[in-house]
């Protein structure tokens, strides 16, 4: 596909979008990658389309991957990334949550803090004059 024919589908792209036809602009990025198969952009764009609209994670993240693969300078997609694998961390770091609002956890004791008095500062006892004999 030449640069004129790229950038024209990438303009319909746009429109698709902006007018919230998302299965068109879908079709046209797919369209855009069997053209040309290095075209970063698309890869992104669709990406974002299946993050934001589809709700398609498992896709975003694979198509991100593969937009990065053929160009590493993109910041946005290396910050996604990023977030999505520290989610993934706390998720494994925390092997009783249930997804959901549903959470449960072993029940294991508080251990109990002893108290230790603390010397307070001494106060001076008032001196009792001693009666005289």
């Amino acid at each position: 596909m030449n640069p004129y024919e790229l950038d024209t589908h990438l303009e319909s792209v746009q429109t698709y979008i902006a007018m919230k036809e998302f299965d068109k602009a879908i079709a046209k990025l797919e369209d855009i990658i069997t053209g040309s198969p290095s075209h970063f952009l698309a890869y992104r764009l669709l990406g974002l389309v299946y993050l934001n609209e589809k709700k398609d994670e498992k896709k975003a993240f694979a198509l991100f991957q593969k937009s990065l693969s053929l160009n590493p300078d993109q910041p946005l997609l290396k910050r996604l990334l990023w977030e999505k694998m520290e989610k993934e961390h706390a998720r494994l770091a925390n092997p009783y949550e249930i997804p959901g609002s549903l959470k449960v956890q072993p029940e294991v004791p508080k251990p109990e803090i002893p108290v230790v008095p603390q010397p307070g500062p001494k106060i001076p006892q008032p001196q009792v004059p001693q009666p005289t004999r």
